[in-house]
């Protein structure tokens, strides 16, 4: 078991690693979208929705027929993980068919927008958007939290290489705010670097998140088989 988080760590490693050697190898820069790292990120994301929904049926299992919390189906606590799976699974999606990218050319071709720096960051807004929904939903299933305390730690610390990513990607987005910062050149060099940096921290960000959904479907495990002894 404490082999686990080196294997999923050095795993993200050898992928970012991979990916700087196949853009020697194709010519070809893996960080973009369609590239190896997007798959890789899907896959993750998809082991996620598995480790999620795990973990909601171990909780269902736990807290009886009726589910935690009781009553209707949507007032269960457990549904959080549910819910979980679900968002992984769209996110795994997006990931791999591009949808808030998507999103974004259709509100552009909808509202007949011309692309401005602005307009142009509509995707970062669906992504921000995307947030306030998992905020919204951990709010309405908080008392399901308690299962995470163990696991804090790694949550937090994937929060924080996301938040670092959604920055990087917001300033990598267009080249205007380095180009206004550096001058033209540099600003090529260093977005082109910091992309690949921000899709490296999304991968481990990922890492982290599974290695706690991990632990959290072990815990959930370990409750449902306790039940019948407390029957």
């Amino acid at each position: 078991m404490r082999a686990i988080p080196f294997f999923v760590l050095g795993l993200n490693a050898l992928a970012v690693a991979l990916a700087i050697a196949l853009i020697g190898l194709t010519g070809h820069n893996h960080f973009e979208e369609k590239g190896f790292v997007t798959i890789f990120s899907a896959v993750q994301l998809l082991i996620l929705a598995g480790l999620a929904w795990r973990t909601f049926r171990w909780r269902s299992i736990a807290d009886g027929s009726k589910g935690a919390g009781g009553g209707a189906f949507w007032r269960r606590s457990s549904l959080l993980w549910l819910l979980a799976a679900v968002g992984f699974v769209f996110l795994a999606a997006d990931e791999l068919f591009q949808i808030h990218e998507g999103l974004d050319r259709l509100i552009h071709t909808v509202l007949d927008l011309r692309e401005t720096a602005i307009s142009d960051r509509l995707d970062d807004l669906i992504i921000g958007i995307y947030a306030l929904v998992a905020v919204a939903v951990l709010v309405a299933y908080r008392a399901e939290l308690r299962l995470c305390r163990a696991r804090l730690p790694l949550l937090v610390w994937g929060l924080v290489l996301l938040l670092v990513m959604v920055f990087l990607d917001v300033l990598t987005n267009r080249y205007d705010i380095l180009t206004f910062v550096f001058g033209g050149r540099q600003a090529l060099i260093l977005g082109d670097g910091l992309a690949r940096v921000e899709e490296s921290l999304k991968l481990f960000a990922e890492a982290l998140f599974v290695l706690a959904f991990h632990g959290l479907c072990l815990h959930a495990r370990q409750l449902a088989v306790q039940r019948p002894a407390r029957a």
